[in-house]
């Protein structure tokens, strides 16, 4: 369907071809999306209180939801064969046959040469599918497929959105055989999968990678298809970071470690996933083998703390001693308010009056509130031009023009922007870095988060093209002066983005202006959102967000509307009043 790490033609359909009417793909696809609800039944009933966290329910797998697609029919036309072709695929990445149906559809070597996941194209709508005409004696045709791509995976199960809808063709040379049948002769690698059936073909999974200090685990978003998601996951781990979170994260198994077996069954009578490995495995340290476990345990959880695992070097089951693991990734510490020129946290819902002394040390206009991990430091922007330490002796951190709300990472290191295409970052002895990186040059940076564990750092910039939303990872040297690894572009449908906060560990909210002065919030994942169709989102329910706060943990999302007032989102969707009268809120770390 799609080349490898292409979005193949990307044309619309060409009227003058001497096609036949087209016909869409779509009552087929429909049937397959009607077996998804069964995966509902014995469900608990909804919650309709208590705060709400995005973008980390998706991994709990609530029982397989299989499609069942048919093979070719004896005596289909070209237009009937890729019809069926193409909802056969959609039915693969969850059926235990997996993509058997589809490839009865093919001639010859292309059953076994068809790659089906190299890219995955999300569709919505219906596929648009033309056959050029033939007459009776043909013995090759043509047929043509349009879809509007809405996201994409790569071949390692990485999500990204497109801006808007894109029409992608693609084509297919068709061969009679001897006994009078049509199959593919050639098609490009790849699939289409509609979106309404995206999260039940494809399952959203966090692989983890530690910190290069070993203290956290960095989760990196990938879907991969339901049947078999196990071992795609393994494989992507013994792969290593991805390019743009290498030194920020590192790889656990020594280069050439391979799955011996292609799969990694869970052993239905000890619970436990079993990993059969190659020979360079065995040759691992203890506590570095200790690590690579652990680090399986937390991918391949499935909604559960952990899942244990056995590994074995060459059939030989290798033993693993009990270390301590990395910590997962969490936001620590209560959310902070300014109310009436007073510091409180948000306690139950209510505020409390911070237990510390803070030294404003001249603020005239606070704009911005931050804090590091149990608010030490704790830093606000006055105006837009410093920003001054709160507590811990207090002082002057840096100053500037235009400077962004900052953010503080688990080192006490505190973020913000500097000139256009750098960042500042601030160590705690007052020592100032500036950080560029080649994908800012030109850019102002109108937002910034460094994520809890300090490996991450989300960026909203604007420049020639517009504002854009960008994660990178944070690397930091021998001597710990912090830089920026390569990026990755997240949430293109979002419009007018401006500030972004951590809200999950895989997952963003950003708080977007349009040129009349519209604010709203959206929900955003990086390597996708988990949603039915991993699609960013925008949450009502707040008039006119001025604010946001959020973080990975259990306490909510707040916001302050423009009238001042703090709210909590809850788990019904319904925005709760805490207080009126707040001028900024943040959450620790």
């Amino acid at each position: 369907m799609l080349r490898p790490g292409t979005l193949a033609a990307r044309r619309p359909a060409d009227a003058g071809r001497g096609r036949r009417t087209a016909r869409r793909v779509a009552a087929a696809v429909a049937a397959l999306v009607a077996v998804a609800p069964a995966a509902l039944a014995g469900c608990s009933s909804i919650p309709t209180s208590g705060d709400v966290r995005l973008g980390e329910g998706g991994v709990v797998d609530e029982g397989e939801i299989v499609n069942l697609p048919y093979g070719p029919r004896d005596g289909a036309d070209p237009h009937d064969v890729v019809e069926g072709f193409l909802t056969a695929a959609q039915a693969g990445p969850n059926n235990p046959q997996q993509f058997t149906t589809a490839k009865e559809f093919l001639f010859g070597d292309q059953a076994a040469a068809w790659d089906p996941t190299a890219t995955v194209a999300v569709y919505e709508g219906d596929i648009l599918v033309e056959a050029d005409a033939v007459d009776e004696n043909a013995t090759v045709a043509t047929v043509h497929a349009t879809v509007s791509v809405a996201a994409t995976l790569d071949a390692h199960g990485f999500y990204t959105e497109e801006a808007v809808p894109v029409p992608v063709e693609t084509e297919f040379g068709l061969v009679r055989e001897a006994g009078g049948q049509w199959r593919i002769s050639a098609l490009d690698d790849g699939m289409f999968i509609l979106d309404a059936l995206f999260a039940t073909s494809f399952r959203e999974t966090r692989l983890y990678f530690p910190t290069t200090d070993h203290r956290f685990w960095v989760p990196d978003q990938r879907w991969f298809p339901r049947n078999g998601w196990r071992t795609e996951a393994v494989r992507e781990v013994l792969a290593g970071p991805p390019a743009w979170l290498q030194g920020a994260a590192v790889g656990t198994v020594p280069d050439g470690t391979a799955l011996d077996v292609s799969a990694v069954p869970v052993n239905e009578e000890t619970g436990r996933a079993e990993v059969r490995l190659t020979a360079p495995f065995a040759q691992m340290e203890t506590a570095d083998r200790a690590l690579f476990a652990a680090q399986l345990s937390a991918t391949l959880a499935d909604g559960r703390a952990t899942q244990p695992v056995t590994l074995y070097a060459d059939s030989v089951e290798q033993p693993v001693p009990d270390e301590p693991a990395p910590r997962a990734v969490r936001t620590e510490g209560e959310p902070l308010v300014l109310l009436d020129g007073v510091l409180h946290t948000v306690t139950d819902r209510r505020l409390v009056p911070f237990e510390r002394d803070v030294t404003w040390d001249g603020v005239a206009d606070p704009t911005a509130l931050a804090a590091g991990p149990a608010a030490t430091p704790i830093v606000v922007r006055d105006g837009t031009s410093r920003i001054v330490r709160l507590t811990d002796g207090g002082g002057v951190v840096t100053t500037g023009a235009n400077l962004v709300a900052p953010s503080v990472d688990r080192f006490g290191t505190v973020w913000t922007s500097g000139e256009p295409g750098t960042l500042q970052a601030v160590d705690p002895d007052g020592t100032v870095h500036v950080v560029t990186a080649d994908w800012l040059s030109g850019r102002a940076v109108t937002g910034l988060r460094v994520s809890p564990e300090g490996a991450r750092i989300a960026i909203v910039s604007v420049g020639p093209t517009g504002p854009q939303i960008d994660v990178a990872g944070v690397v930091r040297g021998v001597d710990g002066v912090p830089g920026l690894g390569g990026p990755v572009r997240v949430a293109r449908t979002v419009p007018d983005a401006r500030e972004v906060q951590w809200s999950g560990s895989t997952s963003l909210l950003v708080l977007t202006w349009d040129v009349t002065g519209r604010s709203a919030i959206w929900s955003v994942g990086v390597g996708g959102l988990s949603t039915s169709t991993g699609r960013s989102r925008e949450l009502s329910g707040v008039a006119g967000p001025q604010q946001l706060a959020a973080g990975v943990n259990d306490l909510g999302i707040y916001a302050i509307n423009e009238a001042g007032t703090l709210v909590v989102r809850q788990v019904s969707g319904q925005w709760a009043r805490i207080q009126d009268g707040v001028r900024l809120v943040a959450f620790q770390g």
